[in-house]
C-alpha cells in the first residue's frame, strides 16, 4: 500500500513550488499597453485561484474514495487537505474579486461590493506602499485612501497622470519623515516609477531628468 502521508506531503510541496514560481514570474511579468478595457487581477493570480479549486475538488474526491474503500488513513489525510484548500480557495477568490478600468479622465476600481470612480483632477494626495499606490480623492468626505495594486493591474494612464501632476507641484508633502529634502514628492515619484518598472512612462520628461541630476 502506498505511503499516503508521503503522497500528501508531495502534493503540498508541489503546490508550494508552483506558488513560488508564480511569484518569480509575476515580478518579471511584462507591462501591458494603454487600455480602457476592464482589467482583472493578472492572469497568473486567476490561474492559481483556479488551481486551488482543482486541488480542493481533488482532495475531496480522494477523501471520499478512501472512506468508501476503507482506507481511513488516506481519508483522514485528504480530508485535512480538502479543508485547507477549501479555506484558501475561498479567501483567494475574495481577495481577487476586483476589476480596474482607466480612461484619460478617470479610473474605476471595483473591489467586491465597493466601487470607486475617481477623476484624476480630484486626486489631492498620493502615498507609495508596497506594490501599490494609495490615492486620496478630494471629493470623498470619508478621506479614505484608495489602493491601486501594481501587481494586480497595469495602471499606466493613472501613473503617468499622477506623475505629471507631481512634477507640476500639485502634492506638497505631508509626511516629512520620508524623503525630508523632497517637499514636493518628486524624488519619491521617480523612485516609485523605477521600483515598479514604470519608469519608461516618464523617462523623457524634463522634470524627471532634472530630479535625476540632484
Amino acid at each position: 500500500m502506498p505511503n499516503i502521508g508521503l503522497i500528501g506531503n508531495i502534493i503540498v510541496f508541489v503546490l508550494i513550488v508552483l506558488v513560488y514560481i508564480a511569484i518569480r514570474i509575476q515580478r518579471a511579468y511584462g507591462k501591458g499597453k494603454y487600455s480602457q478595457d476592464v482589467q482583472k487581477p493578472r492572469q497568473l493570480k486567476s490561474f492559481f485561484t483556479k488551481m486551488m479549486m482543482i486541488f480542493t475538488v481533488f482532495s475531496g474526491v480522494i477523501a471520499v474514495l478512501g472512506a468508501i474503500g476503507g482506507e481511513f488513513e488516506m481519508a483522514a489525510v485528504f480530508s485535512v487537505m480538502f479543508i485547507i484548500f477549501l479555506v484558501l480557495s475561498y479567501f483567494m477568490r475574495r481577495k481577487f474579486d476586483m476589476t480596474y478600468q482607466e480612461t484619460d479622465e478617470y479610473f474605476v476600481l471595483k473591489d467586491r461590493q465597493k466601487e470607486y470612480k475617481v477623476f484624476y483632477e480630484n486626486i489631492v494626495y498620493w502615498q507609495w506602499g508596497f506594490s501599490e499606490m494609495f490615492l486620496l480623492d478630494g471629493k470623498r468626505s470619508d478621506e479614505e485612501y484608495i489602493s491601486i495594486r501594481f501587481d494586480y493591474f497595469n495602471p499606466e494612464i493613472l501613473l503617468r497622470t499622477v506623475a505629471e501632476m507631481t512634477f507640476d507641484d500639485r502634492f506638497p508633502r505631508r509626511d516629512f519623515d520620508v524623503y525630508p529634502d523632497d517637499s514636493m514628492k518628486k524624488k519619491e515619484m521617480v523612485h516609485l516609477l523605477k521600483h515598479t518598472d514604470y519608469y519608461y512612462l516618464m523617462e523623457d520628461h524634463v522634470e524627471v531628468r532634472n530630479v535625476e541630476k540632484i
